[in-house]
């Protein structure tokens, strides 16, 4: 692993990875490769640095230079000093847009100088820091751009740092993260997640073409209908072929994934807060941080690009307390009482899931003030009297003993009207100064950007917390930001431009608060289900409730492809009631589990409604959940196939592979010897199967399995799959 720079040329490398900069003739800085490693000698620096020629059509950068920044790929995109292109870094001083011209000055590689705020790729022995410092020397602007990376993994994280080393203010208009090229555009499609509530993450494919293409959120947060991971594939590959590239944003707020493909067919890729909502001001000596970007890369196709995803953040991003740490299995009460709940009730629910192994008891929104309904009492968080006669620390207590862990949910940054939050404290609400305001859920916004907004709230919750002795907390976001307007910052002369990003960054003071005082607390992320399903949050939250829609069919696609950008260690899966309260759907019992396994499985449905039999099914499955767990913590994800009928997926560990089929519809015509491989396997390998079979790792890996038999009709004996919403489990143990 190293940094070196030879000439003009760095060369930043690990064992499986290199990241190629130039100091281009103006001084500016140009991406010259990012791929694997590369074994480069004096002679290939030499190769590198050479570049003649204008191209056609283009702006001389200088009167009596040949030289145009029109193609070449630059480091830190700007505009209109030879490049037309929208800039990644933009600044105007006195409302009047200055042209920035940003020469390379000096560089470092100290990890000791760094400092953050905020969700950040963790540091640990393997980082290697590289700095590269530029200058605008006519406005005194210094730009750090910042590249971490490790001994090991095909990643990189990206940041940039504006330090207003000036006389007068300026501001900022977009602070983008990172900027990365590739040529032959045309070669490539991009794969992004559009979706909406209770429809995450369906991935979504657009061929690269001259033009530009943009995934946004302008939500305040990073939303239902897209997610800030892009990947970037060549058109052949496979989820075992390919080379394909990746890009997430460590962020939670507003974001932009922009690809632009020029007349020279040359993609780039920027990363990072939305322009569209945010200003900042910079006053002299003043500076600002962008969030990280992190990109990789695979040449095995999507399930490639997704373990190194997934290892990346497992490593990097999760609290290194949690990465893997097994997680409890939950009963949450939402689907079993809504709000009609009291302390008997909910000690009732908490016995029956004793006795099926459930882990840990979850109280789900209801518990406080007046709460009898989403139209009441968010703000005022305080064990509600009637619910908890005795109180809700004698409750906690009762749960403890049973020998569970204990859970509540919370909204922290949300009030109703009808509160005492509400009346006292009108002004820490996020509205417009006159006129209508938007309503989501009955509910109105707490301004974060606010820090004794925070610390109220923080307060409250700490009490709660300390009076239960709480394992787990929910903690969930329920509604959009809607016309935004803070009181809290005109009163003290900051720009409302600059709401959405500090907004963002108080949410993360309140993370950041709990988890010093608490730092073992499980808090699980969570809003409306998947709408702020990202690295910021996951910094803090290491399990993220993947959607409202807990439908066992529906979540095929949104967990499969969730797993291409995250790992399935931070997904939280709940086997929920039937018919399904979202799509009405009825799924059988094994189908939703066998969904669920594939991360960190939870229950939601009404135990004292069931019969022995789905009883017993369930402290089956939580038994086998049990005994899988390290290795579901441990393995790597694979989707093996699929089809508009049919998925396959499948979790290898060093001691196990577990194989989940799972068929949609009943299928009269399947070939009874259709089979499936598993390219992943050690072909040297021997595996253990069911009734003292073994398999060869060359027959799963060149032949493949056989898939269940579906009922055609005439095989009613022999059928494993008989109806709709079939699945089964196949798990194989190294011999």
């Amino acid at each position: 692993m190293s940094i070196t720079k030879i000439n003009n040329i760095f060369h930043l490398s690990n064992t499986d990875m290199s990241y190629l900069i130039k100091i281009m003739p103006n001084g500016q800085l140009e991406q010259l490769y990012f791929g694997p490693t590369l074994a480069l000698k004096e002679d290939d620096f030499s190769l590198l640095e050479h570049s003649e020629g204008k191209a056609a059509g283009t702006v001389k950068y200088a009167k009596n230079s040949s030289f145009t920044l029109a193609d070449k790929h630059q480091e830190c995109a700007l505009y209109g000093t030879t490049a037309f292109q929208e800039a990644s870094l933009e600044v105007t001083v006195h409302d009047t847009p200055h042209y920035l011209e940003l020469k390379y000055l000096d560089y470092d590689t100290q990890k000791e100088k760094l400092s953050y705020s905020g969700p950040h790729v963790r540091l640990n022995d393997d980082a290697e820091i590289l700095s590269l410092r530029l200058e605008d020397a006519g406005l005194q602007l210094q730009v750090t751009l910042e590249y971490v990376f490790f001994k090991k993994g095909k990643n990189i994280s990206k940041r940039v740092l504006i330090n207003n080393n000036g006389q007068h203010d300026i501001v900022l208009t977009r602070a983008l993260s990172s900027t990365f090229w590739l040529e032959d555009a045309n070669d490539y499609q991009a794969y992004h997640f559009s979706g909406a509530w209770i429809s995450e993450r369906q991935l979504k494919k657009y061929p690269l073409q001259q033009g530009s293409f943009k995934v946004e959120s302008l939500t305040g947060t990073s939303s239902h209908q897209h997610n800030p991971f892009v990947a970037i594939a060549k058109k052949e590959t496979t989820f075992d072929t390919g080379m394909c590239y990746g890009a997430n944003l460590v962020y939670s707020g507003n974001f932009i994934q922009q690809i632009d493909v020029n007349e020279w067919n040359q993609a780039r890729l920027m990363s990072g807060i939305s322009p569209y909502t945010f200003s900042w001001q910079l006053k002299p000596n003043e500076n600002f941080a962008t969030p990280q970007t992190v990109l990789s890369f695979s040449q095995d196709g999507l399930n490639g690009l997704a373990q190194e995803n997934a290892d990346f953040i497992s490593e990097h991003i999760i609290s290194p307390f949690w990465t893997k740490r097994e997680r409890p299995i939950v009963l949450n009460s939402w689907e079993t009482y809504v709000f009609d709940f009291d302390e008997n009730k909910l000690l009732t629910l908490a016995k029956e899931a004793v006795a099926l192994g459930i882990e840990c008891f979850v109280v789900d929104d209801g518990w406080f003030a007046k709460r009898n309904n989403d139209r009441s009492s968010l703000g005022d968080w305080y064990p509600n009297p009637e619910k908890f006669p005795n109180g809700l620390q004698v409750f906690a207590q009762k749960i403890h003993q049973m020998g569970l862990q204990f859970g509540l949910w919370f909204e922290p940054e949300m009030v109703n009207e009808d509160t005492e939050l509400y009346r006292k404290h009108p002004d820490w609400i996020v509205e417009p100064p006159q006129g209508r305001h938007s309503y989501g859920r009955g509910q109105l916004v707490l301004d974060f950007t606010n820090p004794a907004v925070v610390e109220n709230i923080f307060e409250q919750m700490s009490r709660i917390i300390d009076e239960t002795q709480l394992d787990y907390l929910k903690w969930d976001m329920n509604r959009n930001l809607t016309e935004v307007y803070s009181n809290y910052l005109a009163k003290n002369g900051i720009r409302q431009g600059e709401f959405f990003h500090r907004y963002v960054q108080g949410v993360y003071q309140l993370y950041e608060k709990l988890l010093e005082r608490y730092p073992n607390l499980l808090i699980e992320g969570c809003a409306s289900g998947g709408g702020r399903f990202d690295l910021g949050i996951l910094y803090y939250s290491p399990q993220i409730w993947v959607s409202d829609n807990t439908d066992a069919i529906a979540r095929l696609d949104i967990q499969e492809n969730t797993a291409l950008a995250y790992p399935i260690t931070c997904l939280s899966n709940h086997v929920s009631q039937v018919p399904n309260g979202q799509i009405q759907r009825i799924t059988p019992l094994e189908t939703r589990f066998n969904v669920a396994i594939f991360g960190i499985l939870g229950y939601e449905l009404d135990l004292l409604s069931l019969d022995e039999h789905s009883k017993n099914i369930i402290k089956q499955q939580i038994t086998l959940y049990k005994n899988l767990r390290h290795d579901i913590m441990t393995g790597r994800f694979y989707q093996v196939l699929k089809r508009p009928n049919q998925h396959i997926w499948a979790l290898q560990s060093p001691q196990i592979i577990l194989v989940g089929y799972f068929s949609i519809l009943a299928d009269i015509n399947q070939s009874t010897s259709k089979t499936f491989t598993l390219p992943f396997v050690d072909s040297q390998t021997t595996y253990d199967i069911v009734d003292n079979q073994t398999v060869s790792g060359s027959l799963l890996k060149y032949r493949g399995m056989p898939v269940p038999i579906a009922l055609n009709g005439t095989n009613q004996e022999t059928a494993a799959l008989v109806g709709d919403f079939q699945s089964k489990l196949l798990l194989l143990r190294k011999h």
